[in-house]
């Protein structure tokens, strides 16, 4: 069992808990806001969903690879402002430093699995975009390798949390994509007998279980069972959230913020 829980805090919010309580803010947003128009008080509602006053929120020009930026600080807000942002799928952070030049760090998504991780013994964490091609790349493992080579934090003291993403049952794919995904997901986790598959046949389709690659990537790293959590949202299913299968072109982006 698990000893992090999702829990809904507001209509299309979600947080981990205990994570707030320990003062990692962050927050796991639905459609309450739409990445790709910014409104003006932006900046002011996503520091009350992170109860954290801030100067701007960084953002990654996100490319469905395993590129990771690592320790944003006020150059990163200039350059956003220009419109330069680094083509990434993922963050390393030091939340003191976020705390320290009043900024967040966030990713979208809208379908994809939006992963934080936290280090339980400094203020270290990631956040990622874990889409089916980011996850075969190995982005989660490779930050939990670069969390440990750069900073000595092992994987066994880190928490995984995996927001709203599109459940297997939604997801069909070609023989092309089950292929690689099955090959990313080869000898890790044998012994795991309770994890679930990650190709199914449903109602005659393959479909793909990006959540379960993530958790078996996460268990063979180093990370415990207990200390990963899933929210179980369907991003297809639940109108709380965006979905580009669902919704195609029309669909907006969600956010995941680490502040």
């Amino acid at each position: 069992m698990s000893n992090l829980q999702f829990r809904t805090e507001a209509p299309r919010v979600w947080r981990v808990d205990p994570w707030m309580a320990g003062g990692v803010r962050h927050v796991f947003l639905g459609s309450v806001l739409d990445a790709r128009d910014p409104e003006p008080d932006w900046f002011t509602r996503i520091g009350l969903y992170c109860n954290a006053p801030l100067n701007g929120v960084l953002l990654l020009n996100q490319i469905h690879s395993d590129l990771i930026e690592e320790m944003p600080g006020t150059d990163y807000l200039t350059r956003q402002r220009g419109g330069h942002l680094p083509s990434a799928d993922g963050w390393i952070v030091d939340r003191a430093d976020l705390a320290k030049y009043e900024l967040a760090v966030a990713i979208k998504t809208a379908d994809c699995f939006p992963v934080i991780v936290i280090d339980t013994k400094s203020t270290l964490s990631a956040v990622l975009h874990c889409g089916w091609k980011s996850s075969v790349l190995g982005i989660l493992p490779k930050a939990l390798a670069r969390l440990e080579s750069g900073w000595g934090i092992s994987p066994s003291r880190c928490q995984v949390a995996l927001g709203p993403g599109i459940s297997r049952e939604q997801y069909p794919v070609g023989e092309d994509v089950a292929a690689e995904i099955e090959a990313a997901s080869s000898g890790l986790c044998v012994n795991h007998k309770s994890l679930r598959p990650v190709i199914n046949e449903i109602s005659g389709e393959i479909c793909a279980d990006v959540g379960s690659l993530l958790i078996r990537q996460a268990i063979s790293s180093g990370v415990r069972s207990e200390n990963i959590v899933e929210s179980g949202i369907c991003t297809y299913n639940s109108r709380d959230c965006f979905s580009h299968r669902r919704d195609a072109e029309m669909a907006g982006r969600q956010l995941t913020i680490l502040a």
